[in-house]
Formats: structure tokens, sequence, C-alpha cells
């Protein structure tokens, strides 16, 4: 038997095929998930790059009722094409030098500033969710721009 089996031994045909069936796929394996780690901090870079252009908007317009602030969420998730659901502006308040953001300003004794809060999410769905290996990530900017500053 083993008379047999010793011309195998020297023989190197086929060593390679073996060596390349076996390191393949751990090599598509690591090169889809760079891939889609380098989708998921893309589309984080677009997040950022969309809440600049809305802080710029919110500048632009210095919004002062719920409606303006409205009609501007429509404009952001319009130039972000991101859908209403996912864009959210808010006015938010600091008192005095305070650090803290609040609701509404009617607890600040001395003056407060007024914000608008944006917020920017999105959900990214990697290839290997539709396996059940992981979640979609869920990604989220937020920046906070002052419209004013008010004495009480």
């Amino acid at each position: 038997m083993m008379r047999h089996l010793a011309p195998l031994s020297h023989d190197n045909r086929g060593a390679i095929a073996i060596e390349t069936a076996m390191v393949a796929p751990v090599l598509l394996l690591l090169s889809l998930g760079a891939f889609q780690a380098s989708e998921v901090v893309a589309r984080h870079n677009e997040l950022q790059s969309a809440v600049g252009e809305a802080s710029t908007a919110v500048l632009a317009v210095a919004p002062t009722t719920s409606g303006e602030l409205t009609t501007l969420k429509n404009v952001v998730a319009a130039s972000t094409n991101l859908p209403s659901s996912k864009v959210t502006l808010t006015f938010k308040y600091r008192c005095g030098e305070a650090t803290a953001y609040v609701n509404s300003p009617s607890g600040c004794s001395d003056f407060f500033s007024t914000y608008v809060e944006i917020v920017l999410s999105d959900t990214y769905n990697p290839v290997w969710t539709a396996y059940g290996i992981t979640e979609p990530i869920n990604l989220s900017v937020t920046r906070y721009v002052i419209t004013r500053q008010s004495e009480e």
C-alpha cells in the first residue's frame, strides 16, 4: 500500500489549485467586508455634508415659527434625497451660560439663545443582512445651529 502512495508524496501538481480553493473564499469575504465598510463610511460622510448644507440653509432663513421650520425641513429632505421622516428640525434653547439644551425658554431667568437642532438619519443595509448575519446599520448626524439670542 505504501508503495502505491509513495509517488504521490513527491507529486506537487495541483497544489496551487488546492491552496487557492482554501484561501479564495476567505479573501472574497474580506474584500466584501472592506467594500461594505467603505460604503458605510461614504454614507456617513454624505450625511455630514448634508447636515452642513442644512446648517447653511438654517442660517440663511433663521426660522422663527414652526411653519418656517417645516418648510425648511422639506427643503432639506428634498436636497439630501432623504425621506421627510429621516430629517428632524426642532427648536432648542440654552438659558444664560448653561450648556444644556432645553425645549422651552420659559424657565430662563436672564437671556436665552435659540438654536435649531438638525438631525439627519439613515439606515444602511449591508449585503450580508439578507443572509441574517447582522442587522442594518443606523446612521445619525446631529448639529445645533444658533439662530438668535434674546433677553427675556
